[in-house]
């Protein structure tokens, strides 16, 4: 299995990689990218408007 480094997280800057063809994070509407924990805890976060 290969790894490659892909990015840093936007929120906690944790390095988020491209394993087997599958990125170990979430890319966001701007280009940036969140890893699994932070994408997680933004979805369970209730927004406010």
């Amino acid at each position: 299995m290969e790894k490659e480094f892909v990015g840093k997280c936007k929120a906690c800057n944790s390095n988020i990689y491209c394993n087997s063809g599958f990125i170990e994070g979430v890319v966001q509407e701007d280009k940036t990218l969140l890893c699994f924990e932070c994408s997680n805890k933004n979805e369970k976060e209730p927004k406010t408007n």
